[in-house]
C-alpha cells in the first residue's frame, strides 16, 4: 500500500454501534483484512488523546488475506505491513476509527493507551454484567429452591462444628494439622525385617483414609454462608441501574461491577458448597470413626488416648494429645444425617454455564 491508497473517514461523530462493531468483527474473520471494512480510516492519526478502544486484543487469521500475511499500523507503519494481533479503535477528536496494533498503540500512546484499555476492561465487565443479570431473571426461584434444600442439613452440620469448638476449643484445627499432611491418609511405619549396617528399615502402611475432612476444615459455617448467598440472590432480584458505554467509569458502572462480583461470588461458593456438605457429614460415619480410634490407639499416632465413637444420638470425644486435652459431647441434630442432599447444582440453573436467554 503506497501513501495515495491511505483513506480517513471522519464521519463517526459518535460512537459506533453495536451493529458497525459486529459488522467490524465479521468482516475481519472473513476476509482477515480489518482496515478494508467500511469506513475504516488507514492514515496516521493526528490526534492521540481520548482514544477509546472498541475491542479487545484480536488475532488477524492470516490465511485469508490476500499477498501479505500482515496488516498495516496506521500508528507507525500506515504504507508497510506490521503486526497480526491489533485492536478497533475509535478516535473521536477525529471521528474515525481504525484498527491498530496493539503493540504500537501501547508503545505510542504511552498513558492514553493504559486508560483506555482500563475504560475498556470496566465495560467489557459492565456488559458482562448485565447479560449475566438478564440469564439470571429466568433462574432465581430455581437458585433459591436448591439453596433451601442445602439449609437444613448446612444448619445441623454448622451447629455440630460450633459445639465442637465451642467445647474443644482446638481440636479441630489440631486434628486437621495431622490430616493434611497426607490428604486424610494415615500412614504407620512397620518393621520390614531388613537391617543397613544394623538399621531398622521401615515401610509406610497404610492404616485408612479419613473422609470427610471438610467438617474440620477452618471456618467451616456452610448455614452462615447460605445465608450470605440468599442475601445475594435478594440483590440479583432488583435490576441493575441503566448505563452504557458512553458513560464510562462513573458511579453506576462501579455499583454494577460490585454487585456482579458478588453474584459471581455467590455462584463461586454455591457450586462446591453442595459437595463441601455432602463431605462435611461423612465424618461422624462409623466407620471413619473407628479408624481414629485405631490410629489413637498406636504409639506412632499423635494421640496418648483417643476415644471418638457414637454414644446414643450424640458423638462423644475425649482425647489426650501432646499438645493438650479434649472433651466434647457433640450434638448431632436429626437433619445432619435426616435430610437428603440435592444433586449438584444443574447448569441449567447457572447463568454462567447455561444457554443464554
Amino acid at each position: 500500500m503506497d501513501g495515495s491508497a491511505l483513506v480517513v473517514y471522519p464521519i463517526f461523530n459518535e460512537r459506533p454501534s453495536e451493529e458497525y462493531i459486529q459488522g467490524w468483527h465479521r468482516h475481519m474473520d472473513e476476509t482477515g483484512s480489518p482496515e478494508t471494512y467500511e469506513n475504516v480510516s488507514t492514515n496516521k492519526p493526528d490526534a492521540l488523546e481520548n482514544v477509546v478502544l472498541l475491542s479487545g486484543e484480536l488475532q488477524v487469521p492470516p490465511a485469508k488475506r490476500l499477498g501479505n500475511r500482515l496488516v498495516p499500523c496506521p500508528i507507525c507503519s500506515p504504507t508497510t505491513p506490521k503486526f497480526s494481533k491489533g485492536r478497533m479503535a475509535w478516535f473521536p477528536d477525529e471521528q474515525t476509527v481504525r484498527f491498530i496494533g496493539h503493540d504500537c498503540a501501547a508503545r505510542h500512546f504511552g498513558e492514553n493507551y493504559r486508560i483506555a484499555d482500563r475504560r475498556y476492561k470496566i465495560e467489557q465487565r459492565c456488559r458482562f454484567y448485565q447479560h449475566m443479570w438478564r440469564n439470571f431473571e429466568p433462574r432465581i426461584d430455581g437458585l433459591e429452591q436448591f439453596i433451601d434444600a442445602l439449609m437444613p442439613v448446612a444448619k445441623a452440620v454448622q451447629f455440630t462444628r460450633e459445639h465442637l469448638d465451642g467445647n474443644a476449643d482446638g481440636f479441630a484445627a489440631f486434628l486437621r494439622g495431622e490430616l493434611s499432611r497426607h490428604d486424610g491418609r494415615i500412614f504407620i511405619k512397620e518393621d520390614t525385617g531388613a537391617r543397613d549396617r544394623g538399621q531398622i528399615i521401615f515401610s509406610d502402611v497404610l492404616l485408612g483414609v479419613v473422609d470427610g475432612l471438610t467438617f474440620i476444615s477452618r471456618n467451616f459455617r456452610p448455614h452462615s454462608t447460605l445465608l450470605s448467598i440468599l442475601d445475594v440472590c435478594a440483590d440479583i432480584r432488583m435490576p441493575l441501574p441503566t448505563w452504557q458505554p458512553i458513560d464510562g467509569d462513573n458511579d453506576t458502572a462501579k455499583e454494577i461491577i460490585g454487585r456482579g462480583r458478588r453474584a459471581e461470588w455467590m455462584l463461586k461458593t454455591l457450586r462446591s458448597l453442595r459437595d463441601d456438605i455432602q463431605d462435611a457429614t461423612q465424618f461422624l460415619r462409623d466407620k471413619n470413626l473407628a479408624l481414629l480410634e485405631q490410629w489413637g490407639r498406636n504409639d506412632q499416632s499423635p494421640f496418648i488416648s483417643l476415644v471418638f465413637r457414637w454414644e446414643g444420638i450424640g458423638v462423644h470425644l475425649r482425647a489426650e494429645t501432646y499438645v493438650g486435652a479434649y472433651y466434647c459431647n457433640m450434638v448431632v441434630l436429626d437433619d445432619f444425617y435426616g435430610k437428603p442432599i440435592p444433586s449438584a447444582l444443574s447448569p441449567a440453573l447457572d447463568p454462567l454455564t447455561s444457554t443464554p436467554v
